[in-house]
């Protein structure tokens, strides 16, 4: 939500590098020696920032907003436990859509 570019810093496979590539909100390195280098390519480069920030701004709101993640997480319970009860939305949730 703080619209910046994201730098992952770790192993490069798994769930959130690959999010981060394929979106392209941001970059993936392994060592310090390489973050170095992308926060200095970073900073020399104003466009990317802006881009790679707004990516990770899109992909927030589209993928991990809190009513997203509610209602998914509803619907597993309804699919796993078919006789709980429904449980209504609160304002919150509807005003963050």
């Amino acid at each position: 939500a703080a619209a910046r570019p994201v730098i992952y810093v770790g192993h490069p496979d798994g769930d959130l590098p690959r999010l981060i590539r394929e979106t392209g909100c941001g970059s993936v390195v392994g060592d310090a020696m390489t973050l170095a280098g992308e926060l200095q390519s970073l900073k020399a480069d104003p466009e990317r920032r802006r881009t790679g920030a707004e990516r990770a701004r899109e992909i927030l709101l589209e993928r991990f907003a809190a009513n997203r993640q509610a209602r998914s997480w509803r619907a597993a319970l309804r699919e796993l436990c078919p006789g709980l009860p429904e449980v209504r939305e609160t304002q919150e949730l509807r005003r963050s859509a």
